[in-house]
């Protein structure tokens, strides 16, 4: 059976740092994440994506060479394309370089890795491409392996960390070189406080695995702010199955959940919550429109699933999960204030606003404003809410957060979020001065 193509891209704007180790590995991670930056952007709906790369006998320090060819847009998971004939018949994977986005579900390699759940980039990269990868690099070279990098836009999760440490007990005379560009991935790790102690925790202890191991993990720019300019970017709110053919997303105009159908099926699609709980369905006709309203409003966690009614299961979307935007970095702030992140994400389908910050006494006068755009171009402000009425997420979190009235059509082209700094009541600077804004979410 042949394996469709996909990209070898880890789940965890990239932000480089200057410092170097002497050696280049930090260098030569840097050109794989930006190198494959924008062919993902183009593949995956998450922001997680990963490079694995085996550097070549005698290269030059810093230097990254794609063999046989240069990366190139492509239009699938894994790139370049691993086949299932390559698999059953351990043939070669002519490549120097990989990249990939996580098998949700296990839809692609969930028999080959024995797995049922999705499947991480970490150990497609490792598991199943790294063998063919390296058999073929053995035999171009006739050399073995004694460097690989392994990009990933987040830090490895816990069970990733394993993955690793197997890798490196399997393979003890090759220097494995990590770097990643945003420490916080998923679980809400950036604003939990415990679940955050714990990621720096395991930050540093990969950090020490992988030294004892003859390699070096590089943090590419996490504690870095975005660096001041006017922030124009947008961020679709969808997620899909792994071959994009049902989609889950956010009808702007009510705050409720969407589903989109791309093939001509009869079955039912069900809507689940963040426990896996059936909430609504909704049959399906080959002949009828591709957009199914369920009548719930969006919340964290969502998916949808498609039943045919013959075999069961066919599809399942990735959980829906605050359309892929994190904890944004004000960019640019009073002297006086510590650093203030930005979290937007949708509360039973409203617009539901955090803040991160260490010093809300300087923030009592400052107010947090929504933004949208409607079907005709128009834009429209929210009224605007003083910092002081936020609330503590949590009880002795950093995070203070407040439930907007839900969307209405005014925002039906998408919408964000803006931080005001206001020196009074009645004294407040936003525009040219202040860009503080997360990115539009737009529906498609």
């Amino acid at each position: 059976m042949m394996v469709n193509s996909f990209f070898l891209v880890f789940v965890c704007g990239l932000l480089w740092i200057s410092v170097s180790d002497g050696q280049g590995h930090d260098q030569r991670l840097k050109t794989l994440a930006n190198d494959f930056r924008n062919i993902i952007a183009q593949n995956s709906i998450r922001k997680q994506y990963a490079v694995l790369y085996l550097s070549k006998p005698a290269a030059t320090s810093g230097q990254v060479y794609y063999e046989p060819t240069p990366p190139h847009v492509a239009p699938a998971f894994v790139y370049p394309d691993i086949t299932g004939d390559m698999i059953t018949n351990n043939a070669d994977y002519p490549y120097t370089y990989s990249a990939l986005t996580p098998d949700y579900n296990a839809a692609r390699f969930g028999k080959v890795l024995h797995k049922a759940t999705t499947i991480h980039t970490e150990d497609i990269a490792l598991k199943l491409v790294f063998p063919h990868m390296e058999k073929w690099f053995n035999s171009k070279y006739n050399a073995n392996v004694i460097s690989v990098y392994l990009y990933s836009y987040y830090l490895p999760c816990p069970d990733c960390t394993n993955i690793i440490q197997t890798f490196l007990t399997s393979h003890p005379t090759i220097g494995l070189y990590i770097g990643f560009s945003q420490l916080y991935g998923g679980n809400n790790e950036g604003s939990d406080p415990a679940k955050r102690q714990q990621t720096k925790q395991r930050k540093q202890n990969l950090s020490i695995m992988l030294n004892n191991h003859h390699g070096r993990l590089f943090d590419l720019g996490s504690f870095k702010p975005s660096p001041v300019g006017k922030r124009e970017t947008s961020e679709g709110c969808f997620v899909s199955d792994a071959n994009g053919e049902l989609f889950l997303t956010l009808n702007f105009t009510n705050g409720e959940v969407l589903a989109f159908f791309t093939r001509k099926l009869n079955g039912t699609i069900v809507l689940a919550d963040k426990d896996d709980n059936d909430i609504a369905s909704r049959t399906v006709l080959a002949d009828e429109s591709e957009i199914i309203s369920f009548g719930k409003y969006m919340n964290e966690g969502f998916n949808a699933k498609f039943y045919d009614g013959l075999d069961g299961l066919k599809m399942q979307t990735e959980p829906w999960n605050q359309c892929g935007v994190d904890m944004e970095v004000m960019k640019e702030l009073p002297a006086h204030y510590s650093e203030v992140r930005i979290w937007l994400q949708i509360q039973d389908g409203s617009p539901f606003v955090c803040l991160s910050g260490r010093k809300f006494s300087h923030m009592k006068f400052d107010r947090v404003q929504l933004e949208g755009k409607s079907e005709k171009g128009l834009t429209t402000l929210s009224n605007s809410v003083l910092v002081n009425q936020f609330k503590e997420h949590k009880i002795g979190s950093e995070e203070r957060c407040y439930k907007f009235p839900r969307l209405n059509k005014d925002f039906s082209e998408g919408f964000r979020a803006k931080y005001i700094t206001c020196a009074s009541y009645t004294n407040c600077t936003y525009g040219e001065l202040y860009d503080n804004v997360t990115p539009y979410w737009t529906p498609w």
